[in-house]
């Protein structure tokens, strides 16, 4: 699901509310949680999840053309841990939906989520 599929979704879910603003929003989100992550604090989503900021250690490495050993600097990377409740929710198989559109498939899944 890309950014775009996700409005789309969002939109279809809640009529009554304009694309621009649910694309504003979501836009808004993601920017938020991009900025608390750079600034290494954690964002925790209840029910779905939490991000945070690793350090990956400083390692060893070759260049396989060259064969030459390499040391890698540490660096930050991302890190998602789900919640119990999203883990719950993936062991549960969703049946493929026939006759339907797929994002009709999606807003109904959300709307049992709900």
């Amino acid at each position: 699901m890309t950014k775009k599929d996700l409005v789309m979704a969002v939109c279809a879910a809640n009529p009554s509310t304009s694309r621009q603003t649910i694309e504003d929003a979501i836009h808004l989100v993601f920017e938020m949680m991009t900025f608390y992550l750079g600034h290494h604090q954690r964002v925790e989503l209840r029910g779905f999840g939490i991000f945070s900021v690793r350090t990956r250690a400083g390692h060893k490495a070759h260049n396989p053309q060259t064969g030459e050993m390499l040391w890698v600097p540490e660096k930050k990377v991302p890190f998602f841990r789900p919640s119990s409740a999203l883990k719950n929710s993936l062991k549960k198989s969703i049946a493929p939906v026939k006759n339907r559109t797929f994002f009709s498939a999606i807003t109904q899944a959300v709307r049992d989520m709900i």
